[in-house]
């Protein structure tokens, strides 16, 4: 959704992203989704 650069330069807090109209609009969007499972993929540990 943004570049590195502009994450580090104008979007660097929490409260800079959540003011995001971009960001703002998904939040909402995420907010009314009810039941859905979102999981985080994590890589498998190396032995």
């Amino acid at each position: 959704m943004f570049s590195e650069t502009t994450l580090a330069e104008e979007l660097y807090s929490v409260e800079l992203l959540r003011a995001n109209a971009r960001v703002a609009s998904f939040l909402r969007w995420m907010r009314k989704q009810r039941g859905a499972a979102f999981r985080v993929r994590r890589a498998r540990e190396r032995a």
